[in-house]
């Protein structure tokens, strides 16, 4: 399939996401945002959420946001509450739109990368991989991999040894958005995410062994632009906080 493009799709502003890759796949704030000083590594600001819901950033579907086969989203991540939510994925629980997830399923420490084939994640049709010993309040370089049928999950440039199931070889297409900070049911965003994401990163390929370690290395803040990576749509330099 087409590559996501070399350019990056970087935060810019509480207004909106301007995505600097040829795709132009621009996102939406949603909820009402603040900024404030950030806590990244190296960035600028952080955007602030602080209602109890109806926050999050949408991405309006697009060919590109769409992998059947080969998929890897790398973000940053610290978490504030245990709850049911979407991280960063197009997963629509309502009308069986379900493609991939990166995801919260409620269980404390525990953070989940979901996938389906058909849509509905029934026995036969769905993929899953969860990592479990995680801390709140704690920032956590995570990395979800779906390759020649294959999902992976890594906390800090480490393999998640947490059991999963994987009965799929390809991704499910529909035409949901592509949603951070919460899930789609029957069209709707829902389950808000509690806590702060930095750094989002979707591809269409895998990462090498050599990018997790630099990126992780690097810390929060890092801008990959610079090494311009194959099949990237990146948001970069300052964190987006998703308060509950």
């Amino acid at each position: 399939m087409a590559g996501f493009g070399n350019e990056s799709l970087i935060l810019r502003g509480p207004t909106g996401i301007t995505d600097q890759s040829v795709n132009g796949n621009n996102g939406t704030y949603n909820g009402g945002m603040g900024v404030v000083a950030d806590t990244s590594n190296s960035g600028v600001s952080a955007f602030s959420l602080t209602s109890a819901s109806s926050q999050y950033i949408n991405i309006t579907s697009a060919p590109e946001l769409k992998p059947t086969s080969t998929l890897t989203i790398a973000c940053w991540l610290r978490i504030d509450a245990w709850v049911l939510a979407g991280i960063v994925g197009s997963w629509d629980v309502g009308t069986n739109s379900r493609q991939y997830s990166l995801r919260m399923t409620g269980t404390t420490g525990l953070i989940s990368f979901a996938l389906s084939d058909d849509g509905a994640f029934a026995s036969g049709h769905r993929a899953q991989v969860d990592a479990t010993g995680l801390s709140l309040a704690t920032w956590y370089f995570v990395v979800a991999e779906f390759d020649s049928g294959t999902p992976k999950l890594s906390i800090n440039n480490a393999a998640s040894a947490a059991p999963g199931f994987n009965d799929i070889t390809s991704i499910y297409s529909a035409s949901d958005d592509v949603i951070i900070g919460g899930e789609i049911s029957s069209g709707t965003v829902v389950r808000f995410f509690g806590g702060r994401i930095d750094d989002v990163r979707i591809l269409n390929r895998v990462l090498t062994s050599g990018e997790k370690s630099a990126w992780y290395a690097a810390g929060r803040g890092y801008d990959v632009a610079t090494g311009n990576p194959a099949g990237i749509l990146q948001l970069n330099t300052q964190s987006m906080r998703f308060g509950l």
